[in-house]
């Protein structure tokens, strides 16, 4: 789809050039071609951006009306802010999941697949005393991306259920604020271009 305005562009250019000669039908064809073709990168693009809104404003409502979601596949999905206190993922798919800054008080993630998800500034802790930590039982943290921001549980001394706190390194947890420049630069890339 997008090759069909890059080729625009591009007969746009062979007709205007050279540019510096004097105006004629040809050069004012390309450079009419020239336009329309980024005119119609713009509007894909904007479509695209729209199309991704709309979808995970979908996912938040869906999310939202219910609170058990045990085995349900969320893997690569932007949930990043998603408030989700006292929800069940017990055995769900959330591999590459975006949890960036999502609030998971009282989430329970037992054997939860969770490899490359980005919990960057995610709240697994007690809020406001309405929901208690986030239950990560036996769940592998292999491959999950944190930093300082990330909030985990703390736990509760003195009772079974609850371990006395979560040491995301010694789960496979991969703290990003510990990383080198130039993983830190590749992340940043990541982050702010979408492949």
């Amino acid at each position: 789809m997008l090759m069909i305005p890059f080729l625009v562009v591009l007969l746009g250019l062979w007709l205007w050039w050279p540019w510096y000669l004097m105006p004629d039908r040809r050069s004012d064809l390309g450079a009419t071609l020239v336009g329309g073709g980024i005119v119609a990168f713009a509007v894909l693009y904007l479509e695209q951006v729209l199309s991704q809104r709309q979808e995970k404003n979908i996912l938040r409502l869906q999310l939202s009306t219910g609170t058990n979601f045990e085995g349900v596949d969320l893997s690569n999905q932007d949930l990043s802010g998603f408030y989700l206190p006292g929800k069940s993922f017990n055995h769900a798919n959330l591999t590459g999941a975006n949890l960036r800054g999502a609030t998971l008080s009282g989430t329970s993630f037992i054997r939860t697949r969770l490899t490359g998800a980005d919990l960057r500034g995610a709240n697994l802790q007690n809020i406001a005393g309405s929901f208690g930590d986030a239950w990560l039982g036996v769940t592998s943290l292999e491959g999950v991306r944190y930093d300082s921001s990330t909030r985990w549980p703390e736990g509760r001394e003195g009772e079974d259920r609850w371990p006395v706190g979560v040491d995301p390194k010694q789960k496979g947890a991969i703290n990003l604020d510990e990383q080198g420049q130039w993983l830190k630069f590749w992340q940043w890339l990541r982050d702010t271009v979408s492949f």
